[in-house]
Order: structure tokens, then sequence, then C-alpha cells
């Protein structure tokens, strides 16, 4: 329900108790005649459900599965917390979160049947609040501070505030339709159903790699179904490139055959060398196929082939962890072969640099196959012998070889982005159009009343010269206002006019943010240009909330389209859209309260005060009205907080920057400096917004201009000061504002942006930017992120913000990266730098403002909410890096992510609790104090980074052997190596790369096997065997890795002498 209704419950009472409920008649009449409304005596009266400053309820137990007709019989629904879990871990062990949440009663691991709503694929909480654990006798109430997600429930609640993720997979009915094409361009298509054209993810959703696309209603066979759609013949969809080439050389002898070692039948002989995989080209993400059916003796490169990993030990797919593959035994060719093969696999990149999931990554493999063999007939070197006379005596000797290589780089650009800080300001514009702006209500300010007031006057021309009291906008060139900027564009500023003599005190104009109203609970500063021409002895007032439409208080809303003589029918007090019966208009009036304004209607409405009367708009062809936010109803309500300016002396540290040849300055005030006057007034419901002007002296007559009025925000967590426990402090001086300063508007950072600039990596991670102003340049803007601090000793300030990975609920993965790399801008007050990384680390959902409050008709400050810890609101598994902020100016921060002692976590970072860097779901940043005596500064963050891609190339190479003389001797022998950096999927690559692919088993295996066999028979029935084996494997975690298999090196040797009579 809209926040700018009432809404009521009307009741007529009969007596004995009882009564009715509904529309009984006149509910706001004087039922009495004793000249007061809805007195608990009357018959017919009301009660308040809501009034109209506050939002409507709704239910927050309910949620939609996406999809109706679900199959009860087939479904599975989870809950994961940010980081990729879906257990809480208890005293007793973890707990699956449907469980905790209520989901899960009898503790099946299934959500029970009775919470779904398969038919329409609803899914309801038992709680109204699900995401609070707010019941003591819950067995889960001491966990509270670590599962409760309470911003999610605030009356503006943000998207970044969730910290849960419902997961369900299901089967329901529903209508396909295939394209008979493949890799269509995301995006491209156009889906009409009997000409009407649909809206995707809406009326229907599209898998483009197959052509599939899935109708949300059902089609019958008159159904008529045009698709146009763009597509890539060749892995467009996945913006590859794939190259490859393979040759080969071959000589047999005439006559020869292929030939195996003979061997008894129930001889085997161990594994040597290499084994011929699955074959199969090229499959894994594009349309590339074919040609490389045994790319040597590793496995092929099939889509999930096993190029040289499995067989050789390691940790495959199959979980077939440190074993070494069957026996088997090798075939040669007689002659001599030779095969080579080169492929080359790279994601799409631009000139821009990528994100951490978005990283283009380059995969290269080499493979050399080679194989000699020859058989010798020694029966002429044996005949000459005495008493020996054979007619063959063959000797066999051959040899197969192969070595591969192969090279993957997660990241051919070099770098990825965490946050480069360029898109971290969120702002809501106030507009300076002339017609979006009414003459004001009277501010609450003890010092102004209507008697002091002068109007301002809409001009009609904005192009001629007005004097006076009035307001009109002009068109600047940019570069007028911020000499930074492009000559040839243009700026609205509007002017407004002031003329205000020993009588007259202030002047005011009111807009609408919006109809109902906007959050802006996360924004922390009021930006604007301003210039004043004339007298500067002046308070430019912004006042923001919720004011008075009501400019002259005489309760009724003026306005051209309703009628001058309307009165107050329903008896509530006010004259405006309420009162006017649109079902009985007279002719002359039938079209008032349309909102648009008539013919006839433009002859302005009359301010009314203390007998003197003024006209205000006629004339102008716009529609005047006192109403702001167009809903024909007169809201008198008073809730806003108030930014006063004295434009005679700013203060510096709101000044950040000065145009000192047209008198333009660039003003940034944090929010906090903001008084509250009215009902005590919120950031997260806005209306309105208020400018008003009050003299100092005894006169003032000048011209204001302003422009680029913004309420700015960002991205990042609103910063809160903590202790050293991590409780929010609420009853103090001290702050944390966290911002953004970019090259444009500061002039501070525009002169330190130019340090940065001569650094070859900041001019790696900014491709683009301009360093030339000039008629047809300007420069883009490059900004960072301001810590603006006050602390006392051991406290700190601190701000947060979300990592998305690549699938919902994981973090992102830092542990293909060598190095972390940020730019500080210090300011050498000594206070420490502290940044965090974890699974899930969680700054928000706390926006309590210790602001001054001026009160006014009887109301109270609100009181502070209950302490919050900050720090438990997130996962005790995190990383930590800290340094003094000792220095004044830029510094490039490097962190070492290299694990060189082996421990599965970065060499540069300390370790609390068990967290991955692998798995990264959020970052905190801070400054704390660790002196003993209070600090005051501003830290500037910039371009947090990762470098260093960590290359995995390595080697696989195998040998065989085999030299038999007849059917007396036999010797075969086999050596195989695997490096841990050589990769069993080269073949998968992409600009995402593959979530399945074996770099994200988290493990590295070596592995070294070589054997020797040998059969010697000088008499038929006496054999003399020998074997011998050695085998070695070498397994070791990666960065990141959390898991309970065991990992090590392993040794392996087995020698066996045999006689056999038969």
């Amino acid at each position: 329900i809209s926040p700018r209704y009432r809404i009521v419950a009307a009741y007529e009472y009969l007596g004995e108790g009882g009564g009715k409920m509904g529309n009984p008649g006149h509910v706001f009449e004087d039922d009495d005649g004793d000249g007061v409304i809805d007195e608990p005596d009357e018959r017919i009266g009301y009660v308040v459900i809501k009034e109209t400053d506050r939002s409507g309820a709704e239910l927050r137990n309910v949620y939609s599965l996406g999809n109706r007709n679900i199959s009860p019989r087939d479904y599975e629904i989870t809950i994961w917390r940010e980081g990729g879990t879906d257990v809480f871990q208890t005293d007793k062990g973890p707990v699956p979160y449907i469980q905790i949440f209520g989901l899960d009663q009898d503790g099946d691991g299934m959500v029970d049947p009775e919470f779904i709503d398969f038919e329409k694929g609803l899914l309801r909480f038992p709680s109204p609040h699900p995401f609070m654990i707010e019941d003591p006798k819950s067995p889960y109430y001491k966990y509270r501070d670590q599962l409760n997600n309470e911003a999610l429930y605030s009356d503006n609640p943000r998207y970044t505030d969730q910290m849960y993720t419902i997961h369900a997979e299901y089967s329901y009915r529903f209508d396909t339709y295939s394209l008979n094409r493949l890799n269509i361009i995301p995006g491209s298509e156009v889906v009409r159903v009997n000409g009407q054209k649909l809206r995707r993810d809406v009326d229907y959703m599209m898998i483009y790699e197959t052509g599939t696309i899935t109708f949300f209603r059902k089609l019958d066979e008159y159904d008529e179904i045009e698709v146009e759609y763009e597509y890539a013949p060749f892995g467009g969809s996945m913006q590859q490139s794939v190259a490859g080439v393979w040759a080969e050389y071959s000589y047999e002898p005439k006559g020869t055959e292929e030939t195996k070692p003979s061997l008894p039948s129930s001889q085997t002989l161990p594994m040597g060398g290499g084994l011929r995989g699955y074959g199969g080209g090229y499959s894994g993400y594009s349309s590339y196929s074919g040609g490389y059916s045994s790319f040597g003796g590793f496995g092929g490169y099939g889509g999930y082939s096993s190029f040289g990993g499995s067989y050789y030990g390691g940790y495959s797919r199959r979980r077939s962890y440190g074993t070494f593959g069957p026996t088997f035994t090798p075939t040669f060719k007689k002659g001599f072969h030779i095969s080579a093969g080169y492929i080359y696999n790279a994601g799409g990149g631009g000139m821009l640099v990528p994100d951490v999931n978005g990283a283009p990554n380059r995969v290269q493999a080499f493979d050399v196959n080679t194989s000699l063999g020859h058989t010798f007939n020694l029966a002429r070197l044996i005949d000459p012998l005495p008493l020996i006379s054979v007619d063959k005596l063959p000797l066999s000797i051959d040899f197969s070889g192969e070595a591969a290589y192969s090279r993957n780089n997660p990241n051919s650009f070099g770098y990825a982005l965490v946050d480069g800080m360029e898109g971290v300001r969120e702002s809501t514009t106030i507009s300076p159009f002339k017609f979006d702006w009414k003459q004001s209500g009277k501010p609450l300010d003890p010092n102004v009343d209507l008697f002091g007031r002068v109007l301002l006057r809409m001009a009609r021309k904005d192009e001629e010269e007005v004097e006076g009291n009035y307001y009109k906008n002009r068109r600047l060139p940019s570069s007028v206002i911020n000499p930074l900027a492009r000559s040839t564009e243009e700026e609205t500023v509007m002017e407004i006019g002031y003329d205000m003599n020993a009588t007259k005190n202030w002047a005011g104009l009111s807009r609408s943010l919006s109809e109902d109203s906007i959050d802006l609970s996360d924004r922390d500063f009021l930006n604007m240009w301003v210039k004043v021409e004339g007298d500067d002895d002046i308070i430019l007032h912004v006042d923001i909330g919720v004011v008075s439409e009501d400019s002259d208080e005489d309760s009724r809303l003026d306005s051209e389209d309703l009628p001058q003589d309307l009165q107050d029918t329903n008896g509530d007090g006010k004259v405006d859209i309420l009162d006017l019966s649109l079902e009985n208009l007279p002719e002359d009036q039938k079209y008032k309260g349309n909102g648009i304004l008539e013919s006839g209607e433009d002859t302005g409405w009359t301010y009314n005060y203390g007998g003197v009367e003024y006209q205000i708009g006629a004339g102008n062809s716009a529609l005047d009205t006192e109403d702001l936010n167009g809903d024909m109803v007169l809201d008198t309500i008073n809730s806003y907080f108030e930014i006063s300016i004295p434009l005679d002396s700013i203060p510096k540290e709101w000044l950040k920057k000065e145009n000192r040849n047209s008198g333009w300055r660039f003003l940034s005030i944090p929010l906090s400096e903001a008084k509250a006057w009215g009902r005590p007034p919120s950031w997260g419901y806005v209306k309105h917004v208020r400018i008003w002007i009050e003299k100092n002296g005894a006169t003032a007559r000048g011209k204001l201009s302003w422009s680029g009025m913004e309420i700015v925000g960002n991205k990042w967590e609103r910063g809160v000061v903590v202790d050293q426990t991590g409780t929010v402090k609420t009853e103090t001086d001290e702050r944390f504002l966290v911002g953004a300063k970019d090259n444009f508007d500061y002039d501070d950072y525009f002169t330190a942006h130019k340090e940065l600039e001569r650094n070859r990596e900041f001019r790696k991670l900014h491709p683009m930017v301009q360093t030339g102003f000039g008629l047809f340049e300007s420069q883009p803007r490059e900004q960072s992120l301001t810590l603006n601090y006050k602390l006392e000793p051991n406290s700190m300030g601190v701000t947060s913000k979300p990592l998305r990975g690549q699938r919902p609920g994981d973090g992102q993965d830092f542990s293909k990266y060598d190095r972390l790399s940020l730019w500080i801008h210090g300011d050498g007050k000594g206070g420490t730098f502290v940044m965090r990384l974890g699974t899930a680390l969680r700054t928000g959902g706390y926006y309590y403002s210790s602001y001054r409050y001026g009160g006014y008709g009887g109301y109270e400050r609100p009181k502070p909410p209950e302490p919050v810890n900050i720090f438990k609101q997130g996962t005790q598994d995190y990383y930590e890096f800290t340094m003094p902020v000792d220095f004044v100016g830029w510094k490039k921060v490097d962190i070492d992510l290299r694990d060189r002692d082996r421990d599965g976590h970065p060499d540069g970072l300390k370790v609390h609790g068990n967290p991955s860097i692998a798995n990264i779901g959020g970052i905190l940043l801070g400054i704390r104090n660790d002196k003993g005596e209070p600090i005051e500064g501003e830290v500037w963050v910039n371009d947090i980074h990762l470098a260093e891609p960590t290359i995995r190339a390595g080697w696989a190479r195998r040998g065989d052997f085999a030299l038999m003389l007849g059917q007396r001797l036999s010797i075969r022998g086999g050596y195989a190596k695997q490096d841990k950096q050589f990769e069993s999927s080269a073949g998968q690559s992409g600009t995402y790369g593959s979530y399945y692919s074996s770099y994200s088993s988290g493990y590295n295996t070596s592995t070294y096997d070589y054997n020797f066999n040998s059969e010697l028979r000088i008499f038929d029935w006496l054999p003399i065997r020998y074997t011998m084996r050695y085998n070695e494997s070498e397994t070791e975690a990666r960065r990141g890795t959390i898991s309970s298999y065991t990992y090590g090196k392993n040794r392996g040797t087995s020698r066996n002498l045999s006689l056999q009579i038969r």
C-alpha cells in the first residue's frame, strides 16, 4: 500500500457489544453533534490501521519458486548462505539451514511438503520472519547473532542485505520449442506468439546453447510461433578462439605387420606408458570437432578427456585418487612413425580490464609421439657356428615414446579487478528544471514565518533578464561551471533572484522526489555546485524528507485543477480531491481533478495570508498547484532533515573545488551534518526536497545559481564505528564516512591523480584514460573510495562489500593469482589500515544516525536500537591484512598470495579460522586506531586488483621398449613421468572457464613410474622370469583447498624372481 494513503476500518456499533464492519455510511460525520468526530461513544466511527507516512505491511515468509505445476515427486530445495555452504556448524555438528529455519521439521534432509504449494509454485516458511531466530525456545537461539538476517526485514531492505539464497531444483510441466540451431547469440532473439512480442524470462525462457525455448503458458496447435534470431556457427557463443595443427609421418617396410610381444595367457605387463584414452576431438565448448582422434597416448581432446592425468594417478574427476591405472600391453609398429600436434584455445577479451569472474583464460598444448621398430634375422650370424643349424632366428627391437606439454594461463590479460572503484558511486539527482518546483511550505525553524516570506515567481522566458524575487533556468557551457568539462556540453542551472528588505527574511521552493517515497538510507553526502552574485550574507537551506504542501497554511490544496469554491465535505479539516464528487460535477467543471491543464484553467491559484493575496502562475501554460506528488491530496506532515550552508563562509571541509574565473564552487556535505525537524525523520522514507534562502543582514539582494545537486552514496556499505569486539558505537562523536572522489570535481584528487598516471601498472588498468583537455576532449572520471574518519583509541571504522562468484552463493576465486594489489593514499595520521577477505563479511543493515535534532510539536528524538555486533553478522573465517598509515600520498601495496609453506593459505595474509582463498565472498575495509590518542583524517583506496596469474605449465612423458629373441628371451620395460603442473583437461577453456574443470579439483599431482620384465627360456620346460616395478606419486593441495582427503608422497617398489617347471 502506498505510504501516502491512510487505511481505516469503518464500523457501526449496534449495541450489546457488537456491530458491523465495512462502510456503514458517513464515517467522518459528527454523530452526536458535539463537534468531535469519531469519539469512542459514537455509533459510527473508524480505527486507523495505517497512517499516511508509513509503508504498508507485506508477507515476508512466502517465496515464489518461479513456476507452477511442480511435481511433488521430484524436488529438492536447499538454503545457501553467502560463501557457498548449505549447513551451519553447531556444537553438535553441521545442521542444514532448511532445518534451522523450520522447513525440515522431521530432519530427513528434505523440505516438508506441507510448506510447498506445488500447484502455485510457492514456498511458505512457518515463521513470519523466516531468517530470524526470535523464539528463545529454539535450539538455535544461542546462534542468533550469527544466523539472523535482520536487515532483510527493515522498512526498506536492499538487495545487498540478503545473506541467504534459496536454491530449488524441481520438474514441472511446460511447453518447449526447438529452433534446430545451436549457439544462438544471447539477446538477439525476437519471439512472437500470434503476432504479440514476448518478453524474455517473463513469457519464455531460452537456452541459447541448444536453441530451445520454454514458454511459460500453455500453447496449442492454433498458436503461431515466430522467432527471429542470430547464431554463431563456430564457437561464437563462448567468444573463443580455437586453433590446432596435426602432422604425421609414417614409414612401414613392406610385408610388416603390427605386432605385440607374445606372452603366456596368464601374464600381463604392468603399465609403463600412456593409454589411448577416449579419443574424440575437441568438443568441450565450441563447434570445433574432429581432427584429433588420437592426440597422442595421453587420451585425446574430448570435452572431458583424460589428457595424461587420471591414468598416472593424481586426482581425477572420478576420484580415483592416488592410484595407478590398469595394466596393458603396448602395441608397436615396425618401421618409423612420428606425429606431433598443437592446440591453442583462448577466451575472448577486450581492451578493458576484466573482473575476477570474467577473466579470459588461454590454454596451449603440444604433443609428440614416435615409435621405431625392426626385426632382424640372426640366422646368418649363428648358422656358421659348428653343430648349429637354424633357418630363422628373429631379433625384434621396438621402441615407442611420447611427450606432452600443457600451459594454462587463467588470465591472458594479466590483471583482474576486484573493485576498480569506478562504479562505486551511487546518486539520486535533483533536477533544477523550474516546472518541477512549487512554492514551498513554511519551514519549522522558529526564526521564519509567513509574514517574513517573499514569494518567488517563475519567469516565463528564461532568456529574458528578470529583477526582484524570481526563479528561472539557464543553459550554460559545462566548462563555465567545471573547467575540466567538455566545452561543447551544456548544463541546466536554476537561478534564484532575491531582493529582501528589512521586513522580509526568507524565500523557498519545494519539489517531489517520488510519488510514494525513496530510500536514501545508504546515502552519505549532498553534492552541488553553487554561485552567488551580489549579497552573499545569506544561508542556503536544503531540507530532505517530508515537507508540508500547504504553502499559505490555509488547509486548502490550492490548484488550478480544483474548483475555487470547493468546500470540506468529508470533514477531515482539509480541502482537496477527497472533497470533490467526480460523479456529480457541473458541466463547467467536468474536467476538474483530472491532473491536466485544460482550456480556461490557466488562471493561477491564490496565495492568501494575512489578508494579502497573490496570484501564482497565471498564464504560464503549466498546471500550477501546491500539490507536490500529484495525488491531489493536501499533505501537511513535516518530517525532514535540514542542511544549512552559510554562503559567505562555507566550511573549508565542504568546499571541494572552486572555479575562480566564473565563481562556481563545488560542495560535498556529509549528511551527518543534517538537523532533524518535525516528526522523527528517516532517510529510508524521503518524498520531498525543499530549498530556501535566509538572509543574515538587514537586507539582501542578488542571485543564487545552483546545479548538479545529488544525494550521493556508495555501493560499499555505509561506514560504522565499532569497538574492539565489533559492537557498533552509537552515542559518540566519532565518524567513519565512506565516499568517492574523482579527478573531475575534486581539486585534491585531481592533483593526486597525476601521480598515479605515471605508474605503469595503473595505466595498464586504465587503458582508456586520456590525459588531455580541449574542445573535443574530456578526461574520463577516475575515482577512488574515500574513508573519512574520526576515531577514539581502540575504535575502528569499517565498511564492506559482497563479492559474487560465477554461481549464486559462491564467492570469487583468488587462488589463480600470485599477487593482490591496491593503491592507498595515506594521510600520515598513524591509523592502521585493515582489509579482510572471507566467505561472508558484512557490516550493513545498521543505519542509525547520531544526528542533531531540532524537534517540533512535542516529538522526541528516537532512541537508538539495541547494540549490534557487526563482526558476528558474517563468518569468523577470514584473511586479514594490516599496515600503518604513517605515510602521505600514494603507496602501492602488494600482498603475496603464494603458498610457499604449503599450508593451503596465502603467505601474505593472516589467517583467522579456516577460510579459503578460492572462495572470497566479501571484503572488509577499515581504519583502526591503535594509538593512545584520537585521530582524524581521510584515506583513499583505489583499484583493488589481482595480478600475476598463476600459469600452470608442465610435462608428461613416457617411453616403452621391447626386445625379443625368438622364443628364448624377452626383455620389456616402461617409463612414465608427469609433472605436478601438467593438466589433463588442457582442452577446456573459455572466457569463464569450466566450473568443473580439473583446475577446480584443488590438487597438484606428480607421478613417476618405471618397470622391467624379462623371461629366459633355455629349455621350454624351465622358464625363468624376473620382474621389477617402482612407482612414486606426490599430491599436494592447491591454495584455498579445503578437503578431507589426505595428501603427500607415496612410493612403491616390487621385485619378483620365479622358476617354473612345466
